[in-house]
Formats: structure tokens, sequence, C-alpha cells
């Protein structure tokens, strides 16, 4: 990987921090804090709950890059890759069942 692809990297990686806590949660780019391979991208204060890989680049790899985070992420965390191209707006990608589980959360059902 060439410097003007690892420092395209860091800035998104310094952009979906700044989507975070855009919305109120704390977040920093791992390797800010001596990250090692194999950590998220961006750790947020949402604790384990999700592992964030993020790529910052034109040709999309997505099935890659998700068995990536799904190899990294610790136990019982959500892996999700935050992805965008240039003069496009980010992206989420996790999985279908990660996405109902996250929402199932937020829902309260028939309180009858």
């Amino acid at each position: 990987m060439g410097k003007l692809s690892r420092e395209k990297g860091k800035r998104g990686e310094r952009e979906v921090v700044k989507l975070f806590e855009g919305h109120g949660i704390p977040a920093h780019r791992s390797q800010q804090f001596c990250g090692s391979n194999g950590d998220a991208d961006v750790v947020t204060g949402l604790g384990d709950l999700i592992h964030v890989e993020v790529k910052r680049v034109e040709v999309t790899k997505i099935h890659e890059w998700m068995k990536q985070a799904e190899a990294d992420a610790p136990f019982g965390s959500y892996p999700m890759v935050f992805h965008r191209r240039s003069n496009e707006d980010w992206k989420v990608t996790l999985r279908a069942d990660d996405m109902v589980d996250l929402l199932s959360s937020f829902y309260e059902g028939d309180k009858e």
C-alpha cells in the first residue's frame, strides 16, 4: 500500500470518527492508540458492541472486507464495514441478522 493510499485511509477513519461524534458517540482511530493488526479501525464509546472497519477506496470489495471484519470482531460484537468512494456518502454494510438484532432493542412491541 502506497503513502497516498494510507493517507486516504487515515482521512476516511477520521471522517467516520467525526460521524460518530456528530451523533454524540465518542470515537477515535485505533491506530492513534497503538492499534495492532486485527483491531477495529475506529473504536467507539459503545465498547465491544460494534467492530468498525473503514474502507475509503474507489473499488468496492465488500465481501472481502466483511470477511475481515467478521474474523477480527470480538465474540459478541457486530462486525460492520463503513465504506465510501470519492464524492459519495458513507455507507455501512453488516449482516442482516445483526441489523435486525440491533433494531430489535428499539422495538417495544404491543404493550397491551
